[in-house]
């Protein structure tokens, strides 16, 4: 705590009326007010209050009382935060790193030159709201502190805060609560429109559900959004090549479709989220994306489109599904009809345009529900295909079946792929029987929409399916005890695969870097999914060839399904590596019997085919949508009426994100806000990332002491005396370290892809040096030997995101510049200059 003499200055100082800040003051000052606020639990938002209307007379007076009382924190304790994993928490807290180096800053952070205005304010706390998932009380004691320290213009509460976005705004999105009818399964809004129903008489409580109007929404995001680019404007793309969603076949043939019309195409997830631990209660929430949109702003919050959410209590039945989403689509289909919208990305321009949804990605609980088919363990549970299973014993020895799906490699037997022609077929049946209905448990609501297909347009869910499903698989029968008698088990070389793996070295900007592999049972999908795509190396030494070769196939299937860029042979090889002919699926059950051919290793064999249609697997997985409804969950606080506060966040959000976009809004808040924000998806613009791109920033840690004949050579090379080298340098936000500071931590920022001469490279940073207002890091190259690779018959197959080499140890190194970084690599030192080098397939998501 502070003392007497401090907190004397303190309140002096609260009394001034100059709200200027000084942000390398704020450094050191906000540390140790953070710790003084022990109620206050989201110190960043703190934090920025006293950025921005803390008063900056007498600043190095009031300076030298709060060093004073800091000045006793030990190097220890500011060593074990420079530790930190995460890089964020380098930035939020740079307090420490000032103790012990000197931080140099190019472009430095704005400072408000004027008072705020009340909607500046209020716009600044409901993005903070939203960004450090505050309630609604922890604002209004923010406006209290606010106003305690007379801050101009401050607001009452949240509620006054409240009232002034919704009073200026002339377009809330509020939703219309409409009535399902427990009897007809109806939507209505006041009484069931359906004559012969008899719940007319509302003596039964009917489910509630909000529909939101979806093109209001469109409007609202398009109005804002810079980072949007329509299919009749984008750059001519090369036809053997898919980089993005609008490369891929399904995108091409409704461009030819349309080749006269403007349109943009919507992508659908609908799934469930618990809102505690505790309680049965979910919401069911619809969320949309616009694929037009570029890729690292389209799941930002505000670019999501919510279609409606369903309070619950329960999950949904299967008739009650279809209202909901067939309340939808009535708006979609008017939709696809051509409409004027304002257009901020294309010069504030009107433009007409239809709108297309042209897929849906889910989990398969809720793929079920939305598909109107049976569960995915029941018979003809694939949402791909008709494949109707086999019941095999669950056990030997017990009277307990389960339904597995083993593919056949023989073509009479290949199970046919659901389409809107079969699908139609069926629906005019008279009385089908259970196989002629292939599953199909009543219509579709997504069927009337005019590009969905009830089987291809239901996309492969690489989340669920491949990393938490097949992956979870495969190390549950390697590694569990329930196997350790199988032939295919490695039960007992646990420990010692574990503890290999744990030398891998990742950035610490790696999104949940694995855990050690002796607790593969609780891994997330991210950390499972580290492991499919890297672990190669090590378990080529522990699992049987056989094993370890089918392994392989659906390591390098995947590289490829999320590659940065697809070329021409890339979707046939996925086919082939992970298809039923001769190679993964076909090997599987060969492997590990039919028992273990699971839905969830069935679902590989329609990889490829989505990848065809809609591009690399990023360009939908739920991995996004699962971090949207994250944030969306974390900004509920109350007990109940979840799925209004939620509509409330949402329309707040959106309101505060147009009011920074006004001329009049203050730049140097719009700055900061931008900075605030892209530590999430939820970041307004790309203007913080352009700068962290083009280094405007850079900012240098620890110094960093070498021999002085060594010294002596880089003064040499350089021609300059002041030559100063450190451990760590943040450009923009992201951290690199030199590789002898990364030895003894547990992530390593010195693996680096790095561009030099025009030609691209590997290598470890050895120095961080700041020559002449400058910097510069010096890099150890790496001499490749080849890249890791399989052979099947006479095909040979090679990762090129996995890479065998050495140090350069003839070679003195090479200096580049900042911008000279590509980005940071994944390795393994397998032995003492043998490494393996991992590059992350793509950097949208998980990294």
């Amino acid at each position: 705590m502070w003392s007497a003499r401090t907190a004397h200055r303190r309140k002096q100082q609260l009394n001034k009326n100059s709200y200027v800040f000084d942000n390398t003051f704020q450094c050191r000052a906000t540390r140790e007010i953070n710790s003084s606020i022990t109620q206050l639990s989201h110190v960043n938002c703190f934090n920025l209050i006293i950025r921005f209307f803390y008063s900056a007379e007498d600043e190095n007076e009031l300076m030298e009382e709060i060093h004073h009382d800091i000045e006793t924190i030990s190097l220890h304790e500011v060593q074990d935060q420079a530790d930190t994993e995460n890089a964020a928490d380098w930035i939020d807290d740079n307090g420490s790193e000032t103790l012990i180096d000197t931080q140099i800053t190019y472009d430095s952070q704005p400072s408000i030159k004027r008072n705020l205005t009340k909607k500046e304010i209020a716009t600044t706390l409901i993005i903070l709201k939203v960004r450090h998932k505050l309630t609604t009380r922890a604002v209004s004691d923010i406006c209290r502190l606010l106003r305690l320290f007379h801050v101009p213009n401050a607001p009452k509460s949240f509620a006054a805060v409240k009232r002034l976005m919704e009073r200026e705004a002339s377009d809330n999105m509020k939703p219309d609560i409409l009535h399902i009818c427990r009897q007809c399964n109806n939507v209505y809004k006041d009484v069931c429109d359906d004559a012969t129903c008899q719940q007319n008489n509302r003596e039964l409580q009917s489910s509630i559900f909000l529909k939101f109007p979806i093109k209001d929404q469109i409007q609202s995001i398009l109005a804002t959004e810079r980072n949007f680019v329509l299919h009749s404007q984008s750059p001519v793309w090369p036809n053997d090549r898919i980089a993005e969603i609008q490369h891929a076949d399904w995108y091409r043939s409704i461009a030819e479709n349309e080749d006269k019309s403007n349109f943009i195409t919507l992508m659908l997830n609908v799934d469930g989220i618990a809102m505690s631990g505790s309680s049965d209660n979910s919401l069911w929430i619809f969320t949309f994306i616009m694929n037009e949109i570029n890729r690292s702003d389209r799941y930002k919050l505000q670019n999501c489109i919510f279609g409606g959410v369903w309070p619950g209590p329960q999950k949904p039945s299967r008739e009650q599904m279809f209202a909901m989403v067939k309340s939808m689509t009535d708006e979609l289909q008017s939709l696809e009809n051509e409409n004027v919208y304002f257009i901020r990305a294309l010069g504030d321009r009107f433009v007409k345009l239809k709108v297309f949804l042209i897929g849906a990605t889910c989990d398969k609980p809720a793929q079920a529900l939305v598909q109107n088919t049976p569960e995915p363990i029941a018979k003809f549970g694939c949402g791909r295909c008709e494949i109707p299973g086999v019941t095999v014993p669950s056990r030997e020895g017990i009277n307990h079946h389960i339904r597995v799906f083993p593919l056949s490699s023989e073509a009479d037997n290949k199970a046919e792929c659901r389409s809107n022609q079969n699908y139609d077929q069926i629906m005019t049946m008279d009385s089908p029987t259970e196989d002629q209905r292939k599953g199909y448990l009543g219509k579709c609501a997504l069927r009337s929409v005019k590009y969905f297909d009830v089987g291809e347009s239901f996309l492969t869910d690489s989340l669920h399916n491949l990393y938490g499903g097949a992956m979870k698989k495969l190390l549950k029968l390697w590694f569990s005890e329930d196997f350790k008698r199988s032939n295919w088990s490695c039960f007992t070389k646990l420990t010692i695969i574990s503890k290999t793996l744990s030398q891998y070295r990742y950035p610490s900007t790696t999104s949940r870097t694995p855990r050690p592999l002796v607790k593969f049972h609780r891994f997330k999908a991210n950390e499972l999914r580290l492991i499919l795509l890297f672990a190669a190396p090590v378990f080529k030494h522990y699992l049987t060839s056989t094993i370890y070769k089918n392994y392989l196939l659906l390591v390098f299937a995947l590289h490829l399904a999320e590659s940065r860029s697809l070329r021409s042979g890339d979707i046939e090889d996925i086919q082939f590596l992970s298809g039923p002919t001769n190679t993964f699926l076909y090997e599987y059950p060969l492997l590990y019997t039919d028992r273990h051919n699971q839905q969830v290793i069935h679902s590989i064999d329609h990889v490829a085919q989505s990848v065809q249609n809609y591009g690399q697997l990023s360009n939908y997985s739920t991995y996004n949508f699962e971090s949207v409804l994250g944030m969306l969950r974390a900004t509920v606080h109350s007990t109940k009426h979840h799925a209004k506060e939620i509509a409330n966040t949402m329309n707040l959000l959106r309101l505060a994100i147009r009011n920074t976009l006004a001329d009049d809004f203050n730049n140097e808040l719009k700055s900061t806000l931008e900075q605030i924000q892209s530590k999430k998806r939820i970041n307004m613009s790309r203007t913080s990332m352009d700068k962290s791109r083009h280094h405007s920033i850079i900012k240098l840690r620890m110094k960093h002491k070498i021999e002085g004949s060594q010294y002596k050579d880089i003064q040499e090379m350089f021609q300059y005396d002041e030559v100063q080298l450190y451990h760590i340098a943040f450009v923009g936000t992201t951290r690199f370290t030199t590789r002898d500071f990364a030895k003894t931590k547990k992530n390593d920022d010195s693996c680096i892809l790095y561009r030099f001469n025009t030609l691209i490279y590997v290598g470890f940073i050895q120095y961080i040096l700041l020559v002449n207002e400058k910097t510069f890091f010096k890099i150890k190259k790496v001499t490749f030997k080849e890249n890791l690779h399989c052979t099947y018959g006479n095909r040979k197959f090679q990762c090129r995101n996995i890479s065998i080499g050495s140090i350069n140890n003839d070679e003195s190194g090479v200096f580049i510049k900042a911008e000279d970084v590509i980005e940071k690599l994944v390795h393994y030192q397998e032995k003492p200059n043998l490494f393996y080098f991992f590059r992350f397939p793509t950097l949208l998501e998980s990294s």
